[in-house]
């Protein structure tokens, strides 16, 4: 197994952060449309088909993302880190580095 700092993660976190900040400020700082639409919209926000869409789509999404996590635990390549706090660097496996 090798291994890459930890400080190489902080600082792809910190590449998100800036990339979504700038994002919102750059969406904060349009003005408005010059005139709202006059016909009020079809359905409701909170009407039964659009709460049941969302709920169904958070069921989905959770039980694939508890799939794939006992999934991935199953695989004969997983290793349960048992790692303590004094670890500051972070494992990866031999096939996912680029040293010889």
């Amino acid at each position: 197994m090798s291994s890459f700092p930890l400080p190489l993660a902080v600082s792809l976190l910190n590449f998100d952060d800036n990339a979504t900040v700038t994002d919102v400020y750059v969406v904060g700082r349009t003005p408005p449309y010059p005139m709202i639409h006059p016909k009020r919209p079809t359905a409701s926000l909170v009407s039964r088909n659009v709460l049941a869409s969302i709920i169904g789509q958070i069921v989905i999404t959770s039980a694939a993302q508890f799939w794939a996590f006992f999934w991935v635990r199953d695989q004969p390549w997983y290793v349960l880190s048992r790692g303590s706090r004094e670890t500051k660097r972070v494992t990866i496996p031999k096939v996912l580095s680029s040293e010889p």
